[in-house]
């Protein structure tokens, strides 16, 4: 009787352990992620895509940093409603989540901004990739009867084995983004 007893509450204590392991990984969970797109949050960047873009380096492997802001939100939010501005961000969140490769790391910057982190890949392979992503938003955006097209600029740049931190790439991908989206405004008053 004492033999049982002891494995019960042996069984018990094990039972609690799991599930309180389980508990822990599903908090630190929602802690990194965007809970209105699914993409990681700032913190999962600072957890997550720093200690990744650290073991990269050490293992001199090189990295694709996809940099995107969503175009016109100012403008969507104004016109038709901040609904329709969150939409149009969970729309774009969700065509990068299901184009991206799976060892990509997708993030929510904040606001209508994006960062995506992959294992390196030709620029071929990188225009397909954005090129998927517009596609899939625009589909999705006519299917919803979205009264207003969706789509983003992306800066794009490959990390190069300097010494460089994921800061320094992400403010040079900004930059690449920005005069893409200027180019796209020029474009439009024209």
């Amino acid at each position: 009787f004492k033999v049982l007893n002891v494995l019960i509450s042996a069984m018990e204590n094990l039972h609690e352990k799991e599930k309180l392991e389980y508990m822990n990984h599903a908090l630190t969970e929602l802690s990194v992620r965007d809970t209105m797109t699914g993409l990681y949050n700032r913190l999962g960047y600072q957890q997550i895509a720093c200690r990744y873009f650290e073991e990269k380096r050490k293992k001199a492997e090189d990295l694709l940093i996809m940099f995107a802001d969503m175009d016109k939100l100012k403008y969507i939010n104004d016109h038709y409603g901040h609904e329709y501005g969150d939409e149009a961000i969970q729309l774009i969140a969700s065509a990068i989540l299901h184009n991206i490769p799976e060892s990509s790391i997708p993030i929510r910057m904040g606001g209508d901004e994006f960062l995506i982190m992959n294992q390196n890949m030709s620029a071929e392979k990188a225009e397909a990739l954005i090129c998927e992503i517009q596609n899939e938003i625009r589909d999705q955006a006519q299917k919803r009867n979205f009264p207003i097209e969706i789509s983003f600029s992306i800066g794009c740049i490959r990390t190069d084995g300097n010494a460089r931190s994921l800061d320094e790439y992400i403010k040079e991908a900004d930059e690449i983004m920005y005069r893409e989206k200027s180019r796209k405004k020029l474009n439009r008053k024209e």
